[in-house]
């Protein structure tokens, strides 16, 4: 039986940095909205000495990524209206 990822949930899992100390400590998935998004997390300290994880959520979907990661939503293109010398008073 295939895993089925819920609703609401996730998971992460240790990351094999291999020397690379900008890679995420843990990696993994979750399931927000009907959308799968990757997920990275980073264990830092704070200047207080507490411990925290820095997340980043990315959609998984790659066409999408680019764009998601920028914050801006995809725009279509819509003609603007010609509305010539029509009769309206202002």
């Amino acid at each position: 039986m295939a895993y089925e990822q819920k609703p609401l949930t996730g998971a992460l899992f240790k990351n094999d940095k291999d020397g690379n100390d900008k890679r995420p400590d843990y990696r993994g998935d979750c399931l927000i909205d009907g959308t799968t998004y990757k997920i990275a997390a980073w264990i830092k300290e704070s200047a207080k000495g507490a411990k925290f994880m820095s997340l980043k959520f990315e959609v998984k979907d790659a066409d999408t990524t680019a764009t998601q990661s920028q914050g801006a939503a995809p725009r279509k293109a819509t003609p603007k209206d010609d509305f010539g010398d029509s009769d309206i008073p202002f």
